[in-house]
C-alpha cells in the first residue's frame, strides 16, 4: 500500500491510497449455485482511493470518498481465469457528515421538543 495525505487551509483534508493485495485461497460465491462458496486459486485486487473532509463551523465535517477497484481470479481450476470477483463492487464512494461535538444534534433535538411542546 502507498499513500499520501496533504492539509490545506486548516479545515480540509485529502488523502489518497493506491492498493495491490494478492490472496490465496479465497472464498467466493460459486457459479454453478449463489447459495454456497468456493475456495479459489488466487485472487487480486488492485484499488485507488481518495478522501476528503471539510470542517465546517460549528463542529461538523463533510467526508466524501471513492474507491476504484479492479479484481480477478488470477489462478484457479473452477472459475474463469479473468473473472471478476462477485461481490467486489469496482467503484465504490459516499459523502457522509460527522460532527466532533454533538452541537448540531442538540439543536436539532431542542428545536423536536419545542416545536412537539407547542402542538400539544
Amino acid at each position: 500500500m502507498n499513500g499520501a495525505k496533504a492539509d490545506l487551509a486548516d479545515r480540509l483534508s485529502l488523502t489518497a491510497a493506491v492498493f495491490h493485495l494478492t490472496r490465496d485461497g479465497g472464498l467466493v460465491t460459486d457459479p454453478s449455485n449463489v447459495s454456497f462458496q468456493i475456495q479459489t486459486g488466487e485472487q487480486v485486487a488492485r484499488s485507488i482511493e481518495f478522501d476528503a473532509v471539510l470542517q465546517t463551523p460549528g463542529g461538523l465535517s463533510l467526508v466524501a470518498t471513492y474507491t476504484l477497484t479492479d479484481s480477478e481470479v488470477t489462478r484457479d481450476t473452477a472459475i474463469p481465469i479473468g473473472n471478476v470477483l462477485m461481490n467486489v463492487p469496482r467503484h465504490l464512494g459516499a459523502t457522509v457528515p460527522e460532527e466532533s461535538d454533538h452541537s448540531i444534534l442538540r439543536s436539532l433535538d431542542e428545536l423536536q421538543r419545542a416545536r412537539l411542546a407547542r402542538h400539544r
